[in-house]
């Protein structure tokens, strides 16, 4: 049997840290109240569209929460298939290689 060699702890804690934050940063752009991702899709609306819009900053903490619990409940990673994208494209951009997998 041929022995793998395990990544040094340093790179380790650097290939988790980049995730992490690539991970922090997509889940932040999604636009639910009261993440920025809100935001920015406000300023892309229309003057119209964006009042409207903005009615729904009262439940967007709600909406935030069941989709954190509810997909941890019910055992669907619902946020991992809307960050798993984003993580195999900046890992492959800046580190050269796929840390989706990890």
């Amino acid at each position: 049997l041929e022995s793998v060699a395990l990544p040094q702890p340093g790179v380790l804690l650097l290939v988790y840290g980049v995730i992490i934050n690539i991970s922090l940063a997509i889940f932040n752009l999604i636009p639910i109240p009261p993440l920025d991702g809100s935001r920015i899709l406000g300023g892309l609306l229309p003057t119209e569209m964006e009042r409207e819009y903005r009615k729904l900053d009262r439940f967007g903490p709600i909406l935030v929460l069941v989709l954190v619990m509810g997909g941890y409940m019910l055992n669907i990673p619902i946020l991992w298939w809307i960050i798993v994208p984003f993580i195999k494209i900046f890992s492959l951009l800046f580190a050269g290689i796929d840390l989706s997998h990890l």
